[in-house]
């Protein structure tokens, strides 16, 4: 993550509130990779679970 959004995002957030954010934004993206890699396709009955 380049500084400067770094340092843009630590203005609107708190150290905790920044970390989990990351956290967050790193699982979803973690998921999605292995989603395309497997191939695996959400039905829509799944997706009404959530």
């Amino acid at each position: 993550m380049p500084d400067e959004i770094f340092h843009d995002a630590a203005r609107h957030f708190g150290g905790q509130a920044l970390a989990t954010l990351i956290a967050g934004i790193a699982t979803a993206n973690l998921w999605n990779r292995l989603n395309v890699s497997t191939r695996q396709i959400v039905s829509a009955s799944a997706s009404k679970t959530l």
